[in-house]
């Protein structure tokens, strides 16, 4: 049985506002007028490591993960925050308001609050769950670059398992104080656990299940509203923007988890307070080419964990035109686009797509994206197999086609039993707009892992979500320091910090899309963090586990460009590592790859 049979629409004849009385654990939040903040804001308060309140800037360099969440996060309109949840939709609380906005994303240089560059994107809302629980969306334009803000920053996936009480969280807000010891609009980075996951007497619970209030002692106070709350296991969105919290700061918050507002969240069609804006923005929803009526009622009609005006409208609209596609099965929204048929799973905990094909002869469509809205071009395509099961050596077919019509792709060689393995090849899109697929010949049972589609004359600049997203530490496996500190200065732009390391290689990206056989020079532009000291660094490539090209540099404070001698990689696995040997970090950017 569908779980929506189990779900009654809530009544919602009374308005209710966030006026309402006080809870036992945290005061409601009264959103003040910036400036008014009862109490000042300090620039640091801690209670314990797994407790605190701290500027973002101050983990750039010990949390890469808290970094890439502090992109995504924006202020809106000086009052209020929200997260980017795909390339042009923005989520905060609906009780910030539902009318045209600004949404201002702010990055640190050197890690720390004194030097900052901002960008502000022009957003109006497209549907709200105000007033039985607390969502908006909206919709945020291009800037004059064309660049969709999701794409430039990042945008954060949900998590949709139920909190539990001890579970550890964060939260990336706005300070909105001017009074108080950090600057106006400092992003603050605060953590906690979850203390109640029955929280009642919340105006934010739904109706049709008042005691799903999730309460938090992170700490929260006015101004805050709208900020969204991390798992701190898995960097994804595991609870709703912030409702309410004390309006003179104190130790706790409370909202829904994204699975309540997911399942429970609801677009009434007759409340459109003038305060909060219509629940659906019916000439903004039809100028973007959707139908306004099918957004009334449940805001996630199938319960596929997403809000359906952002499945559809992406759907429509497809992915941005860019020289660089992350395509990894990690995220909900990027596994929406794609096309599959029966052969073909998707599995974001796992990060694969299956394609298994018990019977039958020849070949047959297993999936494929039709929505990347390519440029004609040369374009190199990566993607990583796990084989369990194949007829043949050669099963597995990826390529591009315009309809029916393959026009560039090869089958990869897939060897049973032997793990994971990477594959790189070029191929070439004639025209524009072409489909990226991928189809089996004969039977078969493959995982396909981490695909991206990198144009030949792509230079990896880290100035996109998806140019960051793949950047490792080889040490320790876990994300590498990927900052806003790259050498164009006056705007939010980055590079990936290198430091010191004995024992490996802190930074390395493994799906750069290097194809064995193809000779290549890599140049890249580098500095040395520190005004004076020194550095000795090291940038190499190893192919199939060997090492083909190994240059060194010593970086000065200022910006130089260092280009590695021809080299030609003899696998498809082709890892680019870098690492100070002595000295102080660099800074390397605009990575250029060149087929000679």
């Amino acid at each position: 049985m569908p779980k929506h049979f189990f779900r009654t629409a809530p009544f919602l004849g009374i308005l209710v506002t966030t006026g309402c009385a006080a809870t036992a654990a945290v005061d409601e939040l009264d959103d003040e007028p910036v400036g008014e903040a009862e109490s000042a804001l300090a620039a640091e308060m801690t209670l314990s490591a797994n407790q605190r309140i701290v500027n973002a800037a101050s983990l750039y360099h010990t949390n890469p993960d808290v970094a890439v969440s502090q992109f995504a996060e924006a202020s809106l309109g000086g009052y209020c925050n929200g997260v980017m949840i795909g390339p042009n939709v923005f989520f905060s609380a609906a009780h910030c308001g539902g009318g045209p906005t600004t949404i201002t994303f702010r990055t640190y240089r050197n890690g720390s609050t004194a030097a900052s560059d901002t960008e502000a994107f022009t957003c109006d809302a497209m549907e709200q769950t105000f007033n039985d629980t607390d969502g908006v969306l909206f919709f945020c334009w291009p800037n004059a670059a064309g660049e969709n803000p999701g794409d430039k920053y990042g945008y954060v996936d949900f998590d949709v398992s139920p909190p539990v009480v001890g579970q550890q969280i964060y939260s990336i807000s706005a300070n909105n104080q001017q009074n108080g010891s950090l600057p106006f609009d400092t992003r603050m980075y605060a953590n906690g656990q979850v203390t109640s996951v029955t929280g009642a007497g919340h105006w934010f619970t739904p109706a049709s299940a008042p005691n799903t209030g999730v309460e938090m002692n992170v700490w929260g106070e006015g101004g805050m509203s709208g900020s969204p709350h991390f798992n701190a296991a898995n960097g994804k969105m595991i609870i709703a923007p912030l409702s309410t919290a004390c309006s003179g700061g104190c130790w706790g918050r409370n909202a829904l988890s994204m699975r309540d507002l997911l399942f429970w969240g609801y677009v009434n069609p007759s409340f459109d307070p003038a305060a909060q804006g219509p629940t659906v923005n019916v000439s903004l929803v039809t100028s973007l080419g959707l139908t306004p009526a099918n957004y009334y009622g449940w805001a996630d009609k199938e319960l596929d964990w997403e809000f359906d005006i952002q499945r559809d409208l992406e759907r429509l609209r497809g992915e941005a035109r860019r020289d660089w596609y992350n395509l990894g099965f990690d995220s909900q929204r990027r596994n929406a686009l794609w096309d599959l048929t029966a052969l073909a799973t998707l599995d974001v905990a796992n990060r694969w797509a299956r394609i298994n094909r018990t019977t039958g002869a020849g070949y047959a469509d297993a999936l494929s994206h039709g929505k990347l809205n390519l440029a004609a071009g040369s374009y190199r395509i990566t993607l990583m197999t796990n084989t369990q099961a194949s007829q043949y050596t050669s099963s597995l077919w990826v390529g591009l086609k315009s309809g029916a019509t393959w026009l560039g792709g090869e089958y990869v060689a897939n060897t049973v039993g032997s793990g994971w393995q990477m594959h790189t090849f070029e191929v070439n899109a004639p025209s524009d707009g072409l489909t990226l697929g991928l189809g089996v010949f004969g039977t078969a049972d493959i995982l396909v892992s981490a695909p991206s589609v990198v144009k030949s004359t792509a230079v990896m600049n880290f100035d996109t979500f998806d140019k960051r997203t793949n950047w490792r530490n080889d040490v320790d496996g876990s994300r590498a320091q990927v900052v806003p500190d790259g050498r164009v200065t006056g705007t939010p732009n980055w590079a990936v910090r290198v430091t010191q390391s004995a024992t490996g290689y802190p930074v390395r990206n493994r799906q750069l899309a290097l194809a064995a056989g193809r000779p290549y020079q890599i140049c890249f532009d580098a500095r040395r963090t520190t005004a004076s000291g020194s550095s000795q660094a090291e940038l190499r490539v190893v192919s199939g586990g060997a090492q083909v090209m190994w240059t060194s540099f010593s970086p000065s404070s200022a910006w130089s460009t260092t280009c590695s001698a021809t080299f030609t990689p003899p696998s498809d696995d082709n890892n680019l590592q870098i690492r100070v040997s002595t000295g102080d970090p660099v800074l390397v950017d605009n990575i250029a790859i060149a087929a000679m």
